[in-house]
């Protein structure tokens, strides 16, 4: 389950909102992104091939990232059960 947003638009979209911080062309994966993270119980869930899922390094350390679109990522980390502090990052 999801529990806590660092980034407002993806906050929206996953209650069904629009976000104009959101990049159109994103929304379909983002929603399906969104959906198997809010139904996953640990990152181990989300590791098929097209989520590209891994685990940051660095300051980022803990955190996990699935890919969207180019250097778009979703990135989270689990506390217990929950899915905490998800954000929506252009890494480049």
């Amino acid at each position: 389950m999801i529990r806590t947003f660092r980034h407002k638009g993806l906050k929206a979209l996953y209650e069904g909102k629009r976000s104009a911080k959101i990049v159109r062309s994103h929304v379909s994966k983002l929603e399906r992104n969104l959906s198997a993270l809010d139904e996953a119980s640990g990152p181990h869930e989300l590791g098929l091939p097209g989520y590209r899922l891994h685990r940051l390094k660095g300051k980022s350390k803990g955190y996990f990232s699935v890919w969207v679109s180019g250097s778009w990522c979703v990135t989270f980390r689990f506390e217990g059960i929950d899915a905490v502090d998800v954000d929506y990052t252009d890494y480049h």
